[in-house]
């Protein structure tokens, strides 16, 4: 997982606008519980393809276990 993020960071590098490293980084963050990552990254997305769906429900996914793993450790 740490080299697919990596090989997206490459390609980012080279091509800030390359929505597809960016989607699949975004992906690779969720799946690591790393969700502001993730968030920012989606944003990204839209902010090139601002109906892509998968970015946007996944956006949607990202914020619901952010918020919802903040707020368990407020007591």
């Amino acid at each position: 997982v740490n080299e697919l993020v990596d090989r997206c960071d490459a390609e980012l590098e080279r091509d800030p606008s390359n929505v597809k490293a960016r989607y699949i980084r975004a992906s690779t963050f969720m799946k690591k519980k790393k969700y502001a990552k993730a968030m920012k990254d989606f944003d990204q997305v839209l902010r090139y393809k601002p109906d892509d769906i998968g970015s946007l429900y996944n956006r949607g996914v990202g914020t619901f276990f952010f918020l919802n793993r903040r707020s368990s450790f407020e007591f």
